[in-house]
């Protein structure tokens, strides 16, 4: 190529030379990079059917392509032969900030990318309230990140990295304490779903609330209550507060007294409980492991029959568990008939005495 430049072209250039070499070495960089690593990546999610992957380079080629460009840009800058270019510090402090934003910005999409992915992982591990979850853990994720970004952003522009992380903390400190209800609202959140105390759909009674959960958010807990009004009760209330889960239940009870007539013989009593015991036994919504029907009390009007039982968990459910008790109450009223025996209701006897004067 000599041969083709004058002698005084050649002294023009040659400072030029190491500008040029830059140049074509960041050209040829981009260029594996978008054809030759890009596609090799892709080609190998591809194979393997990690969707995941190839969702995560899509997301982040943008902001990868930004990335090579500011580093190609600032060494080429560092090239050029100007006596300026001997005191990058500034402009060094300028590319590398914007690097590291370009680095974030990268782990900002590759988390909402993965937190579908995250939530299905949650999901089939049995964790029911798994997008909730996926959307805490992707935002911790997220501010972690993003102070080191800031950290890293100081320490390009020479600031004392670690007077720089005690203001941080001087500030984070101040923050907590004017957000110590938001920051429990959300760590409240955090260990309601891992710990399972009531996942979304359950039955729950909390603080004086009783309803279905709808929706369990970083903040709050909505709950549906019975008239349907939605109720928004704050997470730091839930871990500090009794919690009484309906749903849980393998089996709901069944209380009932029944109070027949003082006419009533011991052999209809005797009949009367026997009846009822064989109808619980033999009912196939009616738990079998704990039945209890005994005369309990002499009372005012009655003679007490206490019964007690419980439906199993297929009929736990208030419409099903009210079909169950409408069930055992017709079915004691045929026994009652059958027995001969009556249904008490309050009585008061008066006696007039007759006194002659």
């Amino acid at each position: 190529m000599e041969k083709f430049l004058t002698p005084e072209l050649q002294t023009i250039l040659l400072p030029w030379y190491p500008t040029i070499a830059t140049v074509w070495a960041c050209i040829l960089v981009f260029f594996c990079y978008k054809k030759i690593l890009l596609m090799l990546l892709r080609n190998i999610s591809d194979y393997f059917d990690f969707e995941l992957g190839v969702n995560i380079l899509n997301a982040c080629e943008k902001h990868i392509d930004q990335l090579i460009f500011l580093i190609g840009f600032y060494y080429t800058i560092k090239q050029l032969p100007y006596d300026w270019t001997k005191d990058l510090s500034f402009i060094r402090g300028v590319f590398g900030s914007l690097s590291w934003v370009c680095v974030f910005c990268c782990v900002f999409k590759a988390v909402n990318v993965a937190k579908p992915f995250l939530a299905k992982l949650m999901k089939n591990a049995g964790i029911t309230a798994s997008d909730t979850l996926a959307n805490i853990l992707g935002g911790i994720i997220r501010i972690v990140f993003g102070m080191m970004c800031i950290g890293l952003i100081a320490k390009e522009w020479n600031f004392d990295i670690v007077g720089f992380m005690a203001s941080v903390s001087f500030i984070s400190v101040a923050l907590a304490y004017a957000g110590k209800d938001a920051l429990a609202n959300i760590f409240g959140g955090f260990i309601i779903l891992v710990d399972k105390s009531f996942l979304q759909g359950d039955w729950v009674s909390i603080n004086g609330v009783e309803g279905i959960v709808e929706k369990i958010s970083f903040r709050s807990t909505y709950i549906r209550s019975f008239p349907q009004e939605v109720v928004v009760v704050p997470n730091n209330l839930l871990i500090n507060t009794p919690i009484t889960n309906y749903s849980k239940r393998g089996k709901r009870r069944v209380y009932m007294v029944m109070g027949l007539t003082y006419d009533t013989t011991k052999e209809q009593m005797q009949d009367f409980i026997a009846s009822v015991k064989v109808f619980l036994k033999t009912n196939p919504k009616i738990d079998k492991e704990d039945i209890r029907v005994n005369f309990v009390n002499y009372n005012d009007s009655s003679l007490d029959v206490e019964i007690v039982c419980f439906v199993n968990k297929n009929y736990v459910g208030t419409p099903q568990y009210l079909e169950a008790v409408s069930e055992i109450n017709l079915a004691l009223m045929d026994i009652v008939d059958e027995c001969g025996v009556s249904c008490a209701f309050p009585t008061r006897s008066v006696y007039l005495e007759n006194a002659q004067k």
